[in-house]
C-alpha cells in the first residue's frame, strides 16, 4: 500500500486551505489544535492509511491556509462555517471528523450548524469552560507570528512553543502555572 502522504489546496470563499492526504477507503477528516497545524497528524495519516483515505487540514490562518477575514474578528461559528464549505469543497461530506483541543470546538458547532457535513464526530480534548475567556486572554493566548529582520522572532517562537509544553496558559510562567510534566529530553 502507497504511504505517501499528499498535499494540496482548495479554494473556498476565495481563501486557499491546505491539506494533507494519503490512503484509500471511507474519508477521515483529522483537524489540529490551535496555534500547530495538520503536521501534527502526519503519521496518524499514514497509519490509517490501509483503511481510510485521510485528510488532514490546516484551519484559517494556521499552517498553509490563508486566514479568515479579521473584521470582524473570527469567532468559533465563522470557523465552523469554514470547516464545512472546506467539507463540501473537497467532496467529503458526510466523513468522519477527528478533532484535537481547539478544533473540537470547530467541529462541535460544525455539526451544529451543518448536520450534512460531518458523518461521525469524535471530539479529544474538547474544553468546556464554566464563562468564556475575557478578551485579553485570547489576545495574549493568540499572539501573532511576526517576523523581523533581525531575526529576533525565532528565539520568540521557541520560548513560546517551549512554554506551550510548561504552562497553561503559556504565557504564565508563574510556579503555579505550571503543568506537572516531565522537563523535555
Amino acid at each position: 500500500m502507497e504511504r505517501t502522504v499528499r498535499r494540496g489546496f482548495v479554494l473556498v470563499d476565495g481563501r486557499h486551505v491546505h491539506y494533507r492526504v494519503c490512503g484509500s477507503g471511507p474519508a477521515v477528516v483529522m483537524l489540529h489544535d490551535s496555534p500547530r497545524s495538520s503536521l501534527l497528524h502526519a503519521r496518524s495519516l499514514q497509519h490509517f492509511s490501509d483503511e481510510f483515505t485521510v485528510f488532514a487540514l490546516d484551519t484559517p490562518g494556521y499552517g498553509h491556509s490563508d486566514p479568515l477575514p479579521s473584521t470582524p474578528r473570527p469567532e468559533i461559528p465563522d470557523f465552523a462555517d469554514a470547516l464545512a464549505a472546506t467539507l463540501r469543497a473537497l467532496g467529503l461530506s458526510g466523513a468522519t471528523v477527528y478533532a484535537f483541543h481547539t478544533s473540537s470546538k470547530i467541529a462541535a458547532a460544525c455539526a451544529v450548524r451543518h448536520p450534512d457535513v460531518i458523518g461521525h464526530l469524535l471530539l479529544d480534548g474538547i474544553s468546556i469552560p464554566a464563562q468564556p475567556s475575557p478578551d485579553a486572554f485570547i489576545e495574549r493566548y493568540m499572539s501573532p507570528f511576526v517576523p523581523d529582520t533581525t531575526g529576533a522572532y525565532i528565539a520568540t517562537q521557541w520560548t513560546k512553543i517551549r512554554d506551550l509544553h510548561r504552562y497553561f496558559p503559556w504565557f504564565d510562567i508563574r510556579p503555579a502555572a505550571r503543568m506537572p510534566t516531565s522537563e523535555p529530553s
